[in-house]
């Protein structure tokens, strides 16, 4: 049996009312059953954007996966996989009948600042966000349990993961200021960071099982590429058709490194993972977008094909992702 640890949103709320965990899913397409499939796989916040596109892959490769945490209405639930909603808890564990081979842990934010300016997997972490400080918690847990009970552990620190299904951060944050006419950002515009496409670090979590042991190797998922914060926003708003660019005011922001770029790679163990051209990817991402307003409009309401909402005009397309935010609220 596999546990696969996500270093991301660990838990949440349960629903209202809601005392004991929810466990919900089953195989309505005849998808891995627990005595069939390959694998056994428990996903913690398997509900969020890494998690959810993870449990697609691995449901697709005929697992029998088990998600545990986050709640019903924020999680993207995947057919054929099972869902175990509430916080991580002992309530919420003890319904779940795997004993862990091995364990992932995502986390890159523990790098931090520090006094060199690449992010090696062998160098002094120095995390300066609260989110930063509890994922090295977590891998110093990691190390100890593997010391104490010799289960296999591999601990992967992703970069800036980017692609269809992310509802935050950067790109996220930049559509929406969009929405609003309003295009200023903190910092100066020449922060540095490492963009990493959904799909090539699903590929690598799937690959990487084969690194996992009680030494507990730590390995970086970034493509040790440098692309400024000023750069990839203005590359998103051309390939979504926004005729404006990103204004920088300078002051810093509190929790933002200035630099945060692979040294090394997982490629240097496993091979070619991170293959996505940034533009591509970004193209990819705003077509999500445009793909949920769809489902979400007023199917009375005439709605463009993608294609032309690609080429069309930055205020149409604030008018539709208008409707997304508005629609989600009302949600």
């Amino acid at each position: 049996m596999q546990f696969v640890f996500l270093g991301m949103s660990l838990g949440g709320e349960p629903q209202s009312g809601e005392r004991r965990p929810r466990v919900i899913g089953g195989n309505p397409d005849g998808r891995a059953k627990k005595e069939d499939a390959k694998l056994c796989v428990l996903v913690t916040g398997g509900g969020g954007f890494v998690g959810s596109h993870l449990i697609r892959r691995l449901v697709a490769d005929g697992h029998y996966v088990i998600s545990l945490g986050g709640n019903r209405a924020t999680s993207g639930v995947v057919e054929g996989a099972h869902y175990i909603f509430g916080d991580i808890s002992r309530d919420t564990l003890e319904t779940v009948e795997l004993v862990p081979d091995f364990i992932y842990h995502l986390g890159a934010a523990i790098y931090g600042e520090a006094s060199h300016t690449t992010a090696s997997h062998d160098r002094e972490c120095l995390p300066i966000s609260p989110y930063g400080v509890h994922k090295r918690q977590v891998e110093y847990l990691l190390l100890d349990h593997a010391r104490m009970y010799e289960t296999k552990s591999v601990i992967l620190r992703p970069f800036s993961v980017y692609g269809p299904g992310l509802r935050k951060q950067l790109l996220w944050d930049a559509m929406q200021k969009a929405d609003r006419e309003s295009y200023e950002f903190f910092g100066t515009g020449r922060e540095l960071r490492d963009w990493v496409y959904i799909s090539d670090l699903v590929e690598c979590l799937i690959r990487i099982r084969e690194l996992a042991c009680r030494d507990v190797p730590v390995v970086n998922a970034g493509t040790c590429r440098a692309t400024s914060v000023r750069h990839v926003i203005t590359e998103l708003y051309c390939v979504a058709g926004i005729q404006h660019v990103p204004i920088f005011v300078g002051q810093h922001k509190e929790g933002d490194p200035d630099r945060l770029v692979a040294d090394d790679s997982a490629e240097g163990a496993l091979g070619p993972l991170f293959s996505m051209p940034l533009r591509e990817g970004l193209g990819a991402f705003i077509r999500s977008i445009f793909f949920r307003i769809r489902a979400l409009a007023d199917r009375r309401v005439s709605i463009p094909s993608i294609g032309s909402l690609i080429s069309s005009s930055r205020d149409f397309h604030s008018s539709l992702i208008r409707r997304s935010w508005h629609t989600e609220t009302r949600m």
